[in-house]
């Protein structure tokens, strides 16, 4: 960054601190703006056109989600407006960028526990197939692992006499323990007894395909559509992890534990399976409460 600018941002920096911004505000705002002025690399910040931005922010929306972007520009545009302000420049080049819409609602759809227990029933129990295919939604219901956690499972990261399951370099590199049912565990016993006879060689992974293949994500989604197809009720994934997170909490599990059950870092992501347990509990109470 070009001294002069880098200068700028520390001047910049110091009036928000007469304004009274925490440092904490104050050290995000100078971090972004660092970012954004050493990408754009321009000598000096009034040759700065709306060009420069546009391609900068275009650059980050690969990478980040639109809050951020939005929150991005925000604070861009009080840097310009100050330096409108203090007569750097003419024109605030942020006010000819339109913001990115808002996040399109979250459709959180959950499984009804007489659903999921009605789906797992109705699942036949004769081919490999069959077997492996309850093993998974079994255990994706038992724990709320992803997708992707449950195709990097090994034989060796469940031990079977303490009912837990090892996740290892779960989402963003993380380890985790998870208890797991006696129906999974069960379900998966009796998966691994026909394993032994289908897989061509030995491998580690838990949950293979017929010919002793790893199943990858891509498999997974192909055994939800075949099994949606068979069970007439649109399953994936992520919909038994959701459901699993939602009646842990309707049956009153601390949102805490769920929240390290799935591996998520903040608890604010929790909030739609509190709302969806919330609306359920209502629901229930609405329709067996004898005052309605």
């Amino acid at each position: 960054m070009i001294k002069g600018i880098r200068e700028t941002v520390r001047e910049y920096a110091e009036y928000l601190q007469i304004k009274n911004y925490k440092l904490s505000t104050i050290r995000g705002y100078r971090c972004l703006l660092e970012k954004l002025l050493s990408a754009i690399d321009s000598l000096n910040i009034k040759d700065i056109t709306v060009k420069d931005l546009k391609k900068y922010l275009i650059g980050r929306r690969a990478n980040v989600c639109p809050e951020t972007i939005r929150l991005e520009m925000s604070v861009f545009n009080l840097f310009f407006i100050w330096q409108k302000k203090i007569g750097k420049i003419l024109v605030n080049p942020m006010e000819k960028i339109e913001k990115p819409g808002p996040r399109k609602k979250i459709v959180f759809d959950v499984l009804s526990e007489k659903d999921i227990f009605f789906c797992l029933d109705k699942l036949k129990d004769k081919t490999y197939e069959d077997k492996r295919d309850k093993a998974i939604i079994e255990t994706l219901y038992a724990t709320g692992m992803r997708k992707a956690e449950v195709t990097n499972l090994k034989t060796r990261d469940i031990d079977f006499m303490q009912g837990i399951l090892y996740v290892r370099n779960g989402k963003g590199g993380k380890d985790r323990l998870l208890p797991i049912g006696k129906k999974a565990i069960e379900a998966i016993r009796k998966y691994l007894e026909v394993r032994r006879i289908y897989k061509g060689k030995p491998i580690e992974e838990l949950f293979t395909t017929r010919v002793g293949k790893a199943m990858k994500t891509g498999t997974i989604d192909n055994m939800f559509r075949r099994v949606s197809n068979i069970l007439n009720n649109d399953l994936s994934a992520q919909k038994i992890r959701r459901t699993c997170a939602t009646h842990m909490i309707r049956h009153g599990a601390s949102v805490m534990h769920v929240k390290e059950l799935l591996g998520h870092e903040r608890i604010g992501t929790m909030r739609h399976y509190v709302q969806v347990a919330a609306k359920d509990m209502k629901a229930e109470h609405m329709s067996k409460h004898p005052s309605g």
